[in-house]
């Protein structure tokens, strides 16, 4: 049964969120501010590990903007932001003004213990936490084939383990192979995002997805997490989530010079 918040819990929930988004980012060792933008860099050039964010209520002005992308640039990154609109409802049009163009528009998907749905796996699919070396190197593995990447291999998942975080996998009941897999962060102040939903493309529609993030509220919610969040990659992941518990509460913009 899906629980539905109110408006006051709505405002509460995004705040924390907001909170939690920029201490993240804050403590980064690679975080540095331009006027009202924090960004934060990576040594990896993935795009979505290079952004900035705006401060709550920034209007920046043409320099502040110009600040940013000087910074970006002498980091050899691409100009870039992921933020909530709301909370900074002036920036986007000064972005556009200066260049930027609109990447995407994602949900913002939340979920407490008292919203999460604990869908079961089929007969096919068993899901289960994974902790061993060879566990975890096969449930990257899977992730990397559903996202069309390349393995980089356990460390990742056992750097996420070591910090207090929780990876899950799935696996072929009739042949033991893994076939798809999830992780929620190490918590900060009691919010973790769930991050990496991904089945192998030979078992997708057979409920291997819901359930791994079903599997990983569960454990969270369990170790005494607070509150999960997600952005879904598109309507289709959008559902399976609902389907575990989680709401779209807000929208976040991905933008780009």
């Amino acid at each position: 049964m899906t629980v539905s918040l109110n408006q006051d819990e709505l405002r509460s929930l995004n705040a924390r969120l907001l909170a939690y988004l920029r201490a993240s980012a804050e403590r980064r060792p690679l975080s540095r501010r331009a006027g009202p933008f924090l960004a934060t860099f990576d040594t990896d050039r993935n795009i979505y590990l290079n952004y900035a964010m705006p401060d709550d209520g920034a209007d920046p002005s043409v320099a502040d903007i110009a600040a940013l992308i000087a910074l970006f640039e002498a980091h050899g990154r691409k100009p870039r932001l992921e933020y909530i609109p709301a909370a900074a409802p002036k920036v986007e049009a000064a972005l556009l003004a200066a260049g930027f163009v609109a990447e995407a528009r994602v949900p913002v998907m939340l979920c407490t213990p008292h919203m999460a749905v604990y869908a079961p796996a089929t007969r096919e699919i068993e899901v289960f936490l994974a902790t061993s070396d060879d566990d975890l190197t096969a449930t990257e593995a899977a992730q990397s084939e559903a996202y069309g990447s390349a393995p980089r291999g356990l460390a990742g998942h056992r750097r996420a383990l070591r910090a207090g975080g929780i990876v899950a996998a799935a696996r072929d009941a009739n042949t033991g192979a893994i076939i798809g897999g999830g992780a929620a962060s190490a918590p900060m102040s009691g919010i973790s995002e769930v991050a990496g939903i991904g089945v192998h493309s030979g078992f997708r529609r057979r409920g291997a997805a819901g359930s791994i993030t079903a599997l990983l509220a569960r454990e969270a919610f369990a170790r005494g997490f607070e509150l999960l969040w997600l952005t879904p990659g598109g309507q289709e992941a959008e559902r399976i989530y609902a389907r575990a518990g989680f709401q779209a509460v807000s929208e976040a913009l991905h933008i780009s010079r």
